[in-house]
């Protein structure tokens, strides 16, 4: 029995043994299987990879040669980078006159002119968000100088091809991923090739000549001064900077750029475009690397082009908030959103579309820490133009107005610039038959002279504020801080936009052309539009008349001083107004053109006490005014009448500095410049005194000489 048993349990190990073994064997054989299949595997993807990198070297190899064949001119007559000059996003209505060409650079995922989902959504929506008087070209290739799609006429096209429709999908797994990332690294060695300093002027020449060729396509002609926007996204940032330069001298065009994520090198000449608008946002970890990895971009090369476009101005920095560089999470993320509750793609959209427009909430005026002398003087009531009603009239034989036209100059919206061409113009006195108009608000513009043209195309220029005129504001120096980041300011726009305020009085001293109009004031419908071919003078008060002073009639001054002291501050203004002394009250004689004396119609005119300034003194006095000598020949006053009827001088001037006759005669150009320069600034000890000086050059100064005293 023990022995059947010891057979039993010897089978039964024998039985364990043998299965062990043959399981052992399969599992060897299975390792064995999967590891020949994992080597084969990795050998292939290695192989795949070699293929890849040496594909991206021989395409790296050819973008230099690329570059100097178009510069060499090897391709001859088969190149014709105007082939593809690109798309407009939407088409322009007829009759519409376009006020600024933008022009699309995509990011370093770009095959051919068709772009990513996200793109195509965001420059549909940009579109959708500019008036019809912006065209949008999209549909550049800015990574060949050919401006031919990779997918085209390529030795490789057939890899672009392959990796652009993995790019497009995601249905590739590993494989697909490492065909689709080909376009970026070979793209990126093109931005690479476009920021070198040596490689890098062809290659943004040709690109220029692209866009050149694009925009004259488009209706753009040189020499036209319609504003030019690049807006490049990522690499396309660092490709519009290098072509900018050599498309505004092509041009003769002022341009802009908007760097959206932009990698930027910063060796390109920035400081001859008008700005560059850099928006990033605070998670894009792609452009935090530009001014690490490029040098011109480090501080310390402050004499570089982009820290002296930065220091003059030129660039405005404009952060996203929490927005990365690309994807879901990138400035054309349409599900991700802002603490706001907008999502990154609306942002993006905002911020441009306010850019393109002039309308832009990223231009913020600096606080002042302290006040200008302009927030005191306004907080007087007789300093403001409404303090002067328009509907008064004087005595032509006691006063006369300053110029047939006077009025007060309104700065446009930023959307009604555009299609006023000018600026608004209150009219506060006008000629005979132009009566009516006083009072009304017509638009006023320049003269289609051709040299009054010519002289608007010359002074006609962007407006960006640079950090020393922010910092000026903040210690109350007033600057045009209404027309910051305006484009295209001609003179009447930047006179009228000189103040915080629309307070600006002029007077029209050239010839005025009248013309029939169509547009829509602010306050009504005009039917006149006035043209002018010089600029309007800057004037003080409305009317003038000379007078000597008699006395103070000090009997009337309080009365005076409760309808000329500040009554009602500005709403804008939050300052306390400081005590204003008591207008002063003149009785004063007109000048009688049959006597030639002094002895005409007397009358009470107000002098209104100034606002103390803000370093503790008054800027001027009537202080004695009638003793002094220079009352004997008498005084110009300029200013209009009040509420209640009385004459407020506004300027005055003694006439004795109107005679013909100077009191001294300085003759020869270095004589004249030493008193320029030198003695005509000794001023002590010559309080209330004035003096007239004439300065000839030497071809006059024989005939002053022979005149000897006449001339006195």
């Amino acid at each position: 029995m023990s022995r059947w048993i010891g057979l039993g349990l010897f089978a039964l190990i024998l039985t364990l043994v043998i299965g062990f073994s043959t399981v052992i064997q399969g599992i060897w054989l299975a390792i064995t299987v999967a590891l020949a299949g994992l080597v084969a595997t990795w050998n292939f993807s290695l192989q795949i990879i070699f293929i890849l990198i040496t594909t991206l070297l021989f395409a790296g190899l050819l973008i230099p040669l690329e570059a100097l064949g178009w510069w060499a001119g090897w391709y001859d007559d088969d190149l014709d980078t105007a082939s593809y000059p690109g798309t407009l996003e939407e088409p322009i209505p007829e009759n519409t006159t376009i006020r600024n060409y933008v022009i699309y650079l995509d990011g370093i995922c770009q095959s051919h002119s068709q772009y990513l989902p996200e793109v195509e959504i965001f420059l549909n929506e940009l579109a959708v968000a500019l008036p019809d008087d912006i065209a949008l070209i999209r549909g550049l290739m800015p990574y060949s100088v050919l401006n031919k799609p990779l997918t085209e006429d390529r030795w490789l096209s057939f890899l672009w091809r392959k990796a652009d429709h993995y790019q497009m999908t995601a249905s590739g797994g590993i494989f697909g991923l490492l065909i689709g990332v080909t376009i970026n690294i070979r793209n990126t060695l093109i931005v690479g090739v476009a920021a070198d300093q040596r490689y890098g002027p062809i290659y943004n020449q040709a690109t220029a000549q692209m866009i050149y060729d694009s925009l004259i396509h488009h209706g753009y002609w040189r020499g036209c001064g319609i504003p030019i926007t690049i807006l490049g996204y990522s690499g396309g940032g660092q490709m519009a900077a290098g072509a900018a330069p050599y498309l505004k001298r092509a041009l003769e065009a002022p341009i802009e750029l908007v760097s959206l994520a932009g990698v930027i090198s910063g060796n390109h000449n920035l400081l001859a475009i008008e700005h560059l608008y850099h928006i990033v946002g605070d998670n894009d970890l792609v452009e935090k690397q530009g001014p690490v990895i490029f040098p011109r971009r480090w501080k310390l090369l402050f004499l570089s082009y982009w820290n002296r476009a930065k220091a003059r101005g030129k660039i405005s920095f404009i952060s996203l908030g929490p927005v990365g560089h690309n994807a879901a999470k990138g400035p054309y993320g349409a599900e991700a959103r802002l603490p706001d509750g907008r999502t990154h793609l609306q942002q993006t959209v905002e911020v441009i579309s306010g850019i393109l427009q002039g309308t832009s909430a990223v231009v913020s005026a600096a606080k002042a820490i302290t006040p200008s002398h302009y927030d005191l003087y306004q907080q007087a009531a007789f300093n403001r133009p409404e303090f002067y009603p328009l509907d008064q009239t004087v005595d032509p034989e006691l006063c006369q107005a300053i110029a047939p036209w006077i009025g007060r100059l309104i700065l446009p919206s930023p959307q009604e610039r555009y299609s006023l061409r000018g600026v608004w113009f209150e009219v506060h006195h006008a000629p005979t038959d132009y009566q009516q108009l006083i009072g009304r608000v017509i638009p006023l513009g320049w003269s289609n002279d051709a040299a009054t043209q010519r002289f608007v195309k010359t002074t006609t220029k962007a407006v960006y504020f640079s950090q020393e005129a922010e910092d000026s504001q903040k210690r109350g120096v007033i600057h045009p801080d209404r027309l910051n980041h305006w484009q295209q300011v001609d003179p009447l726009e930047s006179l009228a936009g000189a103040r915080p305020n629309d307070d600006v009085i002029v007077a029209l001293s050239d010839f005025v052309e009248i013309q029939e109009a169509e547009f829509t004031s602010p306050e009504e419908c005009s039917t006149y539009r006035l043209c002018i071919r010089q600029e309007p003078v800057q004037i003080t008060g409305r009317y003038y008349a000379l007078v000597k002073i008699l006395q103070v009639a000090e009997l009337q001054a309080q009365a005076a001083a409760n309808t000329l002291n500040t009554t009602d501050s500005p709403s804008t203004l939050t300052l306390a107004a400081p005590p204003i002394q008591t207008s002063r009250l003149f009785r004063v004689a007109h000048y009688d053109r049959a006597t030639q004396q002094f002895d005409g119609v007397e009358e009470i005119v107000s002098f209104p006490q100034v606002v103390l300034s803000k370093y503790g003194s008054y800027p001027s006095t009537t202080h004695d005014i009638e003793k002094t000598p220079l009352n004997e020949t008498g005084w110009y006053i300029y200013g209009a009448k009040n509420a209640s009827g009385m004459f407020v001088v506004q300027a005055i001037s003694p006439r004795s500095l109107f005679r013909l006759s100077p009191d001294q005669v300085i003759v020869g150009k270095q004589n004249s410049w030493n008193y320029l320069k030198k003695r005509a600034w000794q001023v002590k000890g010559k309080k209330g005194r004035i003096k007239s000086v004439m300065l000839v050059g030497e071809e006059q100064g024989a005939e002053v000489r022979s005149q000897g005293s006449g001339v006195r």
